[in-house]
């Protein structure tokens, strides 16, 4: 721990607004800020907490309170998109959707977006993209005719959302 610049309370993660509150009204100190681990049940994890809401900080600059269960995924990902090979292993299923919706103008690559963030929950999935659905289900089966992908598998599902989120990283730098 770092003497006089650095404290570690612990708190439960819905208290945090309140005492950096009362704190600085205390105090009187307006610039506080607050970095918040992972919640953790393990002393053995207390290392790890502090590294994490030091990551917290470093992260967000301007937030009076970091939450690094905000930070880590975005944080990921751009650690990924520095990677040379990552963009030659995406999933080869979204530049092939990608292809068909500009030749046949499907939206075929959306539909699959929305479909996994939305936990393949059909209602959901109908509502965000304002269709019916049967035309959702005769979406998923021209997916699946055309891909081969299968939604069954999880470790599937988890490449293509990664593959996803990736892609769409790479695009903002562009």
């Amino acid at each position: 721990m770092e003497y006089e610049t650095n404290v570690l309370i612990f708190l439960s993660r819905k208290n945090c607004e309140a005492f950096l509150s009362e704190f600085k009204q205390t105090f009187g100190m307006s610039s506080m800020r607050i970095g918040v681990s992972m919640p953790f049940s393990d002393l053995e994890k207390l290392a790890d907490a502090w590294q994490q809401g030091r990551f917290a900080l470093e992260q967000n600059v301007s937030a009076d309170i970091s939450h690094c269960r905000d930070c880590a995924w975005p944080y990921m990902l751009k650690q990924l998109t520095k990677q040379e090979m990552t963009p030659y292993l995406l999933h080869p299923a979204l530049d092939l959707l990608s292809e068909y919706d500009a030749a046949c103008g499907t939206e075929y690559l959306r539909t699959l977006t929305v479909y996994l963030r939305e936990d393949r929950n059909q209602s959901c999935v109908s509502q965000k993209l304002h269709i019916h659905r049967n035309t959702l289900k005769y979406r998923l089966s021209r997916i699946l005719e055309l891909t081969g992908i299968d939604f069954q598998d999880p470790e599937t599902r988890a490449y293509l959302s990664l593959s996803l989120a990736l892609r769409e990283q790479m695009e903002k730098k562009v």
